[in-house]
């Protein structure tokens, strides 16, 4: 099957790369339907933004990255480039951007159409099927291309924002999107709300590599006999991400003995060592910085809970890494891991910023015993095993192929 993949969001070859905290959701799709023997090519539709937005101080750079939780790609995304990443076969299109959430002129889809058209007749592409992820331009260029090639479509979304914009008309490129996607059950069910969708859209959940599956006994013997309880948050050191609050409610937990480990970087790390300073808990909490995904997987199989009560979650794969290497995992209510973890079965859900929620959780969690601990890991074990690379990429892909959009 021909895969065509449309993004607004694709690592690139870059130095930057990682510190710019591009998310990889869409290559680990395009990986893994390339391993399943499909023959797949990734369109990057970056936006290209005025020049003197790349020309704004990097500490400015990274207080938008804090605040508003994405960054502000460096200045090499606004070249075209034809490349290859782990294999995929990528050609990148800039798209001068000048309204935040708003659409792209007319003029402009078509002549990026048209760009996308060349590019396939040269390669001898013919789609089967279009994919899109992130609203704009995708909507608009998948409008474009499926009365030429008559394949299949899906766009899946990334948030609400452009559904909530007055400056974007989703409901102008609806016919031509065979099946829409959100990244949550409660975002699904949002969505079908807004559009008055007789159905909701179909889930698209990322995965874990198989083999970042933990064996049970590596996992049974880390919660036998616990001399120092481990406590880890991964991602970024920004205000959304709530760690302040991690850091309030470990502050007012009975055990003392116990460690957290802090993996990422960003604006709020001097905060954080302050506050943790304030909160007389400095001594249990290590600040790691950045590291590759897998040295976090050998803290996250060391670690007992990994939490994570970020605002305005659409979905992490933290989680399911979290869940995968045993860890009692704490997540967001209401955020993009419902449906996935169930309270208090496979791990527990708090509301997004609330410390003193937390607080109760993380008491009861050491408070648990060695039975109770076990069923609740293991439950999350199984969850896991549910969500790996392999298994999403082909329910993703059924979805796609037998899938509609009602209204």
């Amino acid at each position: 099957m021909n895969i065509l993949i449309l993004t607004s969001i694709f690592p690139r070859n870059n130095k930057n790369e990682q510190k710019e905290g591009i998310t990889k959701v869409v290559y680990y799709f395009a990986k893994e339907w390339k391993k399943q023997g499909h023959n797949v090519k990734v369109i990057h539709n970056a936006h290209k933004y005025p020049h003197f937005v790349y020309r704004i101080p990097e500490k400015w750079k990274e207080k938008f990255k804090a605040k508003f939780g994405f960054p502000i790609p460096g200045i090499d995304i606004i070249k075209e480039l034809r490349y290859t990443y782990d294999g995929i076969e990528v050609w990148r299109l800039p798209m001068l951007k000048l309204i935040p959430h708003g659409e792209h002129p007319k003029s402009v889809i078509k002549a990026q159409g048209r760009k996308i058209q060349k590019i396939l007749e040269k390669d001898k592409f013919i789609p089967d099927v279009i994919v899109g992820h992130w609203m704009s331009p995708q909507a608009q260029l998948i409008n474009e291309l499926k009365p030429i090639y008559h394949c299949e479509t899906a766009l899946v979304l990334h948030g609400k924002t452009y559904l909530n914009s007055k400056k974007f008309d989703f409901n102008k490129y609806r016919k031509n999107i065979d099946k829409l996607g959100c990244r949550s059950i409660t975002e699904a069910e949002e969505v079908k709300k807004i559009l008055n969708l007789k159905k909701c859209p179909f889930i698209c959940y990322s995965g874990v590599p198989g083999n970042y599956i933990c064996r049970w006994e590596q996992v049974e013997s880390k919660f036998q006999d616990i001399k120092k309880w481990r406590f880890l948050y991964v991602g970024r050191l920004v205000q959304l991400k709530n760690i302040d609050k991690i850091l309030m409610a470990l502050a007012v937990v009975k055990n003392k003995n116990y460690v957290l480990d802090i993996i990422g970087d960003g604006e709020c790390q001097k905060e954080l060592e302050k506050l943790s300073v304030k909160l007389n808990i400095r001594e249990n909490v290590h600040f790691h910085g950045k590291l590759s995904r897998e040295e976090t997987q050998q803290y996250m199989r060391r670690a007992h809970c990994f939490t994570m009560i970020s605002s305005g979650e659409v979905f992490g794969l933290v989680y399911l890494e979290a869940m995968a290497a045993g860890c009692i995992t704490i997540g967001s209510r209401g955020g993009g891991i419902d449906g996935v973890i169930t309270d208090s079965v496979n791990g527990y859900l708090c509301e997004d910023g609330n410390n003193k929620e937390l607080a109760k959780i993380f008491q009861k969690i050491l408070e648990l015993d060695y039975i109770d601990i076990v069923d609740l890991v293991k439950n999350a074990l199984e969850t896991a095993e549910n969500f790996t690379d392999e298994k999403v990429a082909q329910k993703y892909l059924k979805e796609i192929c037998n899938g509609y959009i009602e209204e």
